[in-house]
């Protein structure tokens, strides 16, 4: 009778490994697609982008949305998903640098005059090039980022 009642949660897993997941990053926000969840926010409505813990230890970033956030729009397509406010990015699962990513996505939340480079149909360089990111990252920006980790290849 157990093994049945883990039957569920351990297919459901599986299925979630083989599903792509896709990050959306416009001048207006982000999106993120997975097996449990399509979510979308405007940057201003974002609380905050820590970091965290996922599967593997691997490194997986926690977008906090803010209560009550009208841009907020989310579709659960898994029933034993919960709500919790926050859209969970796994760098890893998406071919990115991890720490390169939390800096990008850090700039776009608190310099909004750096979400024009989201425009078109380019890859900005800051998730591709460790060292431009560097640069090109105030410090009250990369400080908490860069404390805990250092994206590879990046000179400080």
């Amino acid at each position: 009778m157990f093994a049945v009642l883990l039957l569920g949660p351990i297919v459901s897993h599986l299925i979630s490994l083989r599903q792509s997941r896709r990050l959306f990053l416009h001048p207006r926000g982000l999106g993120s697609a997975t097996f449990h969840l399509d979510a979308e926010v405007h940057w201003d409505d974002i609380l905050s982008i820590d970091v965290g813990v996922g599967m593997n230890n691997s490194i997986v970033l926690k977008v906090a949305v803010r209560p009550g956030a009208v841009s907020y729009r989310e579709r659960w397509r898994h029933p034993f998903s919960r709500r919790r406010g926050v859209i969970d990015v796994d760098p890893a699962a998406l071919g990115v640098d991890g720490t390169l990513l939390w800096l990008a996505l850090r700039l776009y939340r608190l310099e909004p005059s750096t979400r024009e480079e989201l425009r078109g149909d380019r890859v900005p360089i800051r998730l591709l090039d460790p060292r431009a990111a560097v640069v090109t990252t105030p410090q009250h920006v990369s400080a908490p980022v860069l404390s805990v980790f250092s994206p590879e290849g990046a000179i400080r």
